[in-house]
């Protein structure tokens, strides 16, 4: 909440054109969330029940094995760990569209950037902060001291 302040107080056209963005920011990151504690509490339910199978298993195996069932032990086994290995790929997915959203990020990266160069280079309108002492504004400094890193990173190469 202070950023968004500052951020208003400094520099509130790029504020403003930034704050609709932020809903693409938190709707994704709410909604897989979400999903991704659903699916992460049925897989754990689905490993209990494999684990309880093969805890059952373990522990009366010689009856198991009197009455020849093992195959019907791997049978429930297998199904419990099916279902587990569904939800996993459910998970696997779910991260991936997180990792996914991330891109939104970079569009909107993009777009500040855009606007940023609007704003600063073609109007010269981000120079709120205040004035030096040499009657330089402040975005006016900052476009130099960016114009001076440009220059020696093009003369090192």
């Amino acid at each position: 909440m202070l950023q968004l302040v500052v951020s208003f107080v400094f520099a509130w056209r790029l504020a403003l054109a930034g704050l609709p963005f932020t809903l693409l920011f938190v709707a994704p990151s709410v909604v897989l969330g979400k999903r991704m504690a659903a699916a992460a509490g049925e897989a754990r339910a689905a490993y209990e029940e494999a684990g309880g199978v093969a805890e059952q298993a373990v522990s009366s195996i010689r009856t198991v094995v009197s009455y020849r069932g093992e195959r019907q032990t791997l049978e429930r086994f297998g199904r419990a760990l099916a279902r587990s290995t569904a939800l996993g790929i459910k998970q696997g997915l779910i991260k991936g569209a997180v990792i996914g959203s991330l891109g939104i990020m970079y569009a909107v990266w993009s777009f500040m950037s855009s606007y940023i160069y609007a704003l600063f280079i073609l109007k010269n309108q981000i120079t709120t902060c205040s004035e030096d002492g040499d009657g330089d504004p402040v975005g006016q400094r900052t476009l130099n001291v960016w114009r001076w890193r440009w220059r020696l990173s093009v003369e090192m190469q």
